[in-house]
């Protein structure tokens, strides 16, 4: 049952790759290991008594939790660049903003835009290209500083959108848009 799991979960990342990240490997990871400790017992019965769960698993851990650490490290580092979510002062600031300076109708462009109907009620949706903002269909574009948006860069906004897009809001950590009708 594990292996058909195991050769279900892969395949789908195969066929429809997302950009989520390693998170949808987690789920593979106790059958990996549980089927790495069962392996390397085969292995140990094959050579007659040596040892190799201690030998191979060890290092294995090692690396792991090195790989771990450095990471962590990285993150302690810089952790005047981490990305506190909606509930710091500046998320606030947004959420006040679009609450009480938007129409309940108004449509957010926001690549997180479940979080924007959560907390403001708008409706919303992400964008794949620039030219998707002023095709009519949102109101307010929001935009996170200093985070690499998978849908277009900010110099591309800047150079293409420059006559479309009126700045209603700033902050630390936001730009709010008015996206102007055509």
């Amino acid at each position: 049952m594990y292996i058909l799991f195991v050769i279900f979960m892969i395949s789908i990342m195969i066929i429809a790759p997302y950009q989520g990240g390693l998170r949808y490997i987690f789920p593979l990871l106790p059958i990996t290991f549980y089927f790495l400790l069962i392996g390397l017992r085969e292995v140990q019965k094959k050579i007659n008594g040596l040892n190799l769960t201690h030998f191979l698993f060890v290092p294995f851990v090692i690396i792991f939790l090195q790989a771990f650490l450095i990471q962590s490290f990285n993150t302690l580092n810089n952790k005047e660049h981490i990305i506190e979510g909606p509930f710091d002062k500046e998320g606030k600031e947004l959420i006040e903003f679009i609450n009480s300076n938007t129409a309940s109708d108004d449509v957010v462009i926001f690549y997180k835009p479940r979080v924007m109907r959560l907390l403001t009620g708008r409706n919303g949706f992400v964008v794949n290209e620039a030219s998707q903002i002023t095709d009519g269909r949102a109101d307010i574009l929001v935009i996170q500083k200093y985070v690499i948006n998978d849908w277009f860069s900010e110099t591309e906004k800047i150079n293409t959108l420059n006559n479309k897009l009126k700045v209603v809001f700033e902050n630390a950590d936001f730009y709010v848009y008015r996206i102007i009708p055509a």
